[in-house]
């Protein structure tokens, strides 16, 4: 997307590029990444560095570095996370196309040219995704003698955890239909206005780690129309996670806390999945239900109308434990077509056969932001059989967290479309959840409802 005030991939007002790292506690490694910035293949015209000090202060040494090389350097006053650190150095940039890297990601001679070239040729908005090494000490040595590696003579376990090696580059384009599921800030590109109209980062992840790059660019995916095709990986924009120091205790409590704000944020079956499992598991999951969200939202026997009518759910929710000041019992519902139901005052209901809108979050259930008991039962008609073996486990504890009682009901008619797994098979299912949980299973000829209650 070539701007009419280019001239040679120069902007009239700055360069094309604006490398973006954040800094805390870490110049040994923001030593060596200044340093590979310094031998790309890129004309340095093209590009700024902007360093951005997240309340810390770098050494002597590094400090020189930066400014021998006319680099820029930002110290903010006290410590305020990556999300706005990395709205400071954005802020801050001038070229059109924003890099952000990591203090320790150690950029390979070729990297800042392939994201150049990629934006260049551009005619519309779009995001590149480059590829990290993990690197141990053996590597570290051998990148730091010669400042660039023959990745084939890599090992197979130094690979991007996010595309381990060997990935068929069809699987790759695949996996990248849900493309924010692998945009870490570690090496990545973007168009500087598309940050802005996405919003920038959330500062509300505040100095925790985590999540606060995914939650952006599931932002910017929405905000370039939910299009797969503008986001690329690209293994030959490469860089080398360099060896650190990991406080990991603290790191997964960060994590979970963040996950908590990001899955508040976006209450979607796509943000369900993201960070309990490898984002590989979660992009086949996301996939995997799309294609039974299409399969059966036309069939009328997977219809929560029909099947509530048969089964008699307005008794099982009228049965469900309340307090006796209570008139009506607090009912969650999850199905298609819920909004053809006579349900109680204050029912609330994930209607995937409906647009996902404010007051219809398109949750499968085992990743909601509702307190402890928040209703009394919660009813799930049908859409429960499509979960996974790991997945029904999280929803079943998800369930009894937020309601006493989790009831499923199974509508004999509502078969599972071809190309779509799930459970079939009732009284297995019934079996293994009865070793654990408090379990019972009534009939009512063709279907049956399975009601599952916490136990003390």
């Amino acid at each position: 997307m070539p701007s009419s005030q280019e001239v040679d991939g120069r902007t009239s007002d700055g360069p094309f590029l604006s490398v973006v790292i954040p800094t805390f506690h870490d110049s040994q490694c923001l030593a060596l990444t200044l340093d590979s910035l310094t031998r790309q293949r890129l004309d340095a015209e093209l590009f700024e560095v902007i360093v951005v000090g997240d309340g810390d202060t770098v050494d002597d040494q590094v400090g020189k570095s930066i400014a021998a090389r006319g680099y820029r350097y930002l110290g903010l006053p006290e410590h305020v996370g990556r999300a706005a650190a990395r709205n400071h150095g954005v802020t801050a940039a001038q070229g059109r196309v924003v890099v952000f890297l990591d203090s320790d990601s150690f950029a390979d001679p070729d990297l800042l040219a392939r994201h150049h070239e990629f934006h260049r040729s551009a005619d519309t908005p779009r995001v590149l995704v480059g590829k990290r090494w993990e690197i141990d000490w053996p590597v570290l040595d051998r990148i730091l003698r010669a400042g660039a590696m023959d990745l084939a003579t890599l090992p197979a376990e130094s690979a991007d955890m996010r595309f381990p090696e060997p990935t068929p580059p069809e699987r790759i384009a695949e996996l990248m239909r849900t493309p924010w599921l692998f945009a870490y800030t570690n090496n990545i590109s973007v168009p500087r206005e598309v940050l802005v109209s996405a919003g920038m980062f959330d500062e509300a992840f505040g100095t925790r780690w985590g999540f606060e790059d995914l939650e952006l660019f599931y932002r910017v995916y929405l905000e370039l129309g939910r299009r797969s095709a503008a986001f690329h990986y690209d293994d030959r924009a490469t860089c080398y996670h360099l060896p650190h120091y990991r406080p990991n205790i603290g790191m997964y409590q960060d994590y979970y806390a963040n996950m908590a704000v990001a899955k508040q944020k976006h209450p979607c079956y796509e943000w369900e999945f993201t960070g309990l499992v490898q984002p590989a598991q979660a992009a086949d999951r996301i996939r995997r239900y799309q294609a039974s969200f299409a399969a059966t939202a036309g069939e009328p026997a997977w219809r929560a109308a029909r099947a509530w009518r048969r089964s008699g759910l307005d008794t099982v929710v009228a049965a469900a434990d309340r307090p006796a000041t209570q008139p009506h019992p607090r009912v969650l519902v999850i199905g298609l077509g819920t909004e053809e139901l006579d349900l109680p005052d204050g029912a609330e209901t994930f209607d995937l056969g409906r647009p996902r809108s404010a007051t219809n979050p398109h949750l499968l259930g085992f990743a909601t932001h509702y307190p402890d008991r928040a209703f009394d039962v919660v009813v799930n008609v049908n859409l429960w059989r499509w979960l996974g073996v790991h997945d029904i486990s999280r929803y079943l504890g998800e369930s009894l967290r937020i309601a006493g009682t989790s009831v499923l009901v199974h509508s004999a008619d509502a078969r599972l479309p071809a190309g779509v797994s799930g459970v079939d098979d009732v009284e297995y299912f019934v079996r293994m959840l009865a070793q654990h949980l408090d379990t019972s299973v009534e009939h009512r000829d063709p279907d049956c409802v399975v009601t599952v209650r916490a136990t003390a």
